[in-house]
């Protein structure tokens, strides 16, 4: 009994390590944007089936922010991943509000494009 006990423990630390936190900062899906928006500011939203990492009200949209320091650089991947089809993920921090909405907010310096 001590020993199926033991095991029972050890299987449920295991599955507790293995199992992904649900709103918290991370990358999003890889994928391929299936557009990109002006917000009417310096700040872009990248649509496509990232997912909803952070839980926020609009799902698989991210949101690049103006104070972002690579602005410039993360506008021209996703526009480049939209005309290639090729596909990039964002590491994401929160909720970005807009428009009346919530979008996963894009960390600075942390989009990626493969």
């Amino acid at each position: 009994m001590k020993k199926l006990t033991t095991l029972m423990m050890l299987a449920m630390a295991l599955l507790a390590f293995s199992v992904e936190q649900a709103w918290a900062d991370g990358y999003t899906n890889w994928a391929v944007p299936t557009g990109v928006w002006t917000t009417g500011g310096n700040s872009i939203l990248v649509e496509g089936p990232f997912g909803n990492r952070e839980g926020c009200a609009t799902t698989n949209a991210v949101s690049v922010p103006e104070d972002t320091d690579n602005l410039k650089l993360t506008t021209t991947m996703a526009l480049s991943a939209l005309l290639t089809s090729r596909s990039m993920r964002f590491y994401v921090i929160g909720c970005e509000s807009y428009n009346g909405t919530t979008f996963n907010r894009a960390y600075s310096r942390n989009a990626e494009l493969r």
